[in-house]
């Protein structure tokens, strides 16, 4: 009898674990699935990141196509591969955007930070 009750032990153990392993599974993809969308109005003059969920990011600092890749860790974004056309812009363009290396999203904001670490600018998701 003793041997039977170890086996059921065992089981429930090995349950719990894999259910433990599933939750946390669920959270990290949870944080991926937050950073997918359109951030920033991106109208003329106007900032615009939108983050696929097949890794890969494009926008506009306003003037310039921006086109690159991202993928997440511990709840922070990281950018890769960064890319920008360089035509001449009329008006009067902030081109912020480009110095982006880090992604914190909190709710519907997006907190763009450079290399080491200082905010740039901030973005609102869009509703699409």
């Amino acid at each position: 009898m003793k041997r039977n009750r170890g086996v059921k032990v065992g089981i429930v153990t090995c349950g719990a674990i894999v259910a433990g392993a599933v939750v946390v599974g669920c959270a990290e993809s949870s944080a991926r699935e937050d950073a997918v969308g359109t951030w920033g109005p991106g109208g003329p003059g106007e900032p615009q990141l939108v983050l696929d969920a097949d890794g890969r990011v494009s926008g506009s600092d306003g003037c310039n196509r921006l086109m690159g890749s991202w993928s997440e860790a511990d709840g922070e974004i990281q950018l890769s591969e960064l890319a920008s056309t360089m035509m001449a812009c009329l008006g009067d363009i902030d081109t912020w955007l480009n110095g982006a290396s880090k992604l914190n999203v909190e709710g519907d904001t997006m907190h763009v930070l450079d290399n080491g670490g200082v905010e740039v600018g901030v973005l609102e998701r869009q509703q699409e």
